[in-house]
């Protein structure tokens, strides 16, 4: 992990000269896909997305993640994993795209841009140590048959200006998403 903080100031330089993954981009594809589906089956899901998971802990190792979108890639398959070291891994990878290409100009984002998941994965990462979450984007539901509930939220760990800065929600926002979940249900 030091390592990888120690290359991020040559990393815009680096990156922009590579090409992109297309395994990682394909097993990307592969992890939206199977959260869109109509009927998810999680104990199948959750195999896959470990699966997933070691191949880009491989594809680290191996040096083959490199461009703006890799890291995106990578950051968004580590999003969904089950340890504080996933997704403290997710963030970091999330931060070294948002650092390279900002706007995520350079590629299309296969769900929200760099910067929401950098705070997607803090949240994530927050929530997974039992602490309140900073940028509001964890929504959880204890029961299938309770209604959704935003994680606890440290409201005032960052301003709305930065999460508008992130491209996340707003505190109202949030709330508002939140009853619009439970009046689809």
């Amino acid at each position: 992990m030091r390592r990888l903080l120690a290359l991020l100031p040559l990393l815009p330089c680096l990156c922009l000269a590579h090409g992109t993954n297309l395994e990682l981009r394909e097993m990307t594809n592969a992890d939206q896909a199977a959260r869109n589906a109509s009927l998810t089956d999680w104990s199948i899901l959750n195999k896959e997305d470990a699966k997933r998971r070691d191949r880009v802990r491989e594809m680290l190792a191996a040096g083959t993640i490199t461009s703006a979108e890799d890291f995106y890639n990578a950051g968004l398959i580590m999003q969904h994993g089950k340890s504080p070291q996933d997704f403290k891994l997710a963030f970091s990878l999330a931060s070294l795209s948002m650092t390279i290409d900002p706007e995520s100009s350079s590629f299309k984002p296969a769900y929200k841009s760099s910067k929401w998941l950098t705070a997607a994965a803090w949240d994530r990462h927050m929530m997974n140590l039992g602490k309140p979450q900073w940028y509001g984007t964890q929504f959880t539901k204890r029961d299938p048959k309770l209604p959704w509930e935003l994680y606890q939220f440290d409201e005032n760990a960052v301003t709305d200006e930065e999460r508008k800065a992130l491209g996340v929600m707003t505190r109202e926002e949030s709330r508002a998403k939140l009853e619009q979940m439970n009046k689809a249900h």
